[in-house]
């Protein structure tokens, strides 16, 4: 299994670095030009920016990254339990997560067991 594990790895790096190196490439060029700029404020950001994202893309996206992954294993995409404890539950439709969902008593004017008490409002304008 370790084997298939890091083939998968290999591909997705193969996939997957291309875009990040010519996402890379854009950016620093677009920082580049301003180096071009006779402010020497100007030139600084632009080249601080530059070597930024050249790191970033070379050495950690294309070198760290992996690494971690393949070190953690299955680890890597799992929230570690602790965590999971600490962190606030947020529901971004508006509503709490079905497993959370209080339920309503049976007696209360015939509503369905489990079901949501408001109905989350939609986007400005919309008839729903």
């Amino acid at each position: 299994m370790r084997g298939a594990s890091a083939e998968r790895r290999a591909r997705a790096m193969a996939r997957v670095g291309r875009i990040i190196l010519a996402a890379g490439v854009i950016m620093t060029s677009v920082f580049l030009g301003f180096v071009t700029d006779p402010d020497v404020v100007v030139k600084t950001i632009g080249l601080g920016l530059a070597a930024a994202i050249l790191i970033d893309v070379l050495v950690v996206r294309m070198v760290i990254a992996p690494a971690v992954m393949t070190l953690l294993g299955d680890r890597a995409w799992t929230l570690p339990a602790w965590l999971d404890r600490v962190l606030p539950r947020i529901s971004l439709e508006g509503d709490l997560h079905d497993e959370e969902r209080p339920s309503a008593p049976e007696a209360d004017s015939g509503r369905v067991r489990g079901a949501p008490t408001a109905r989350p409002l939609g986007p400005v304008g919309s008839r729903s």
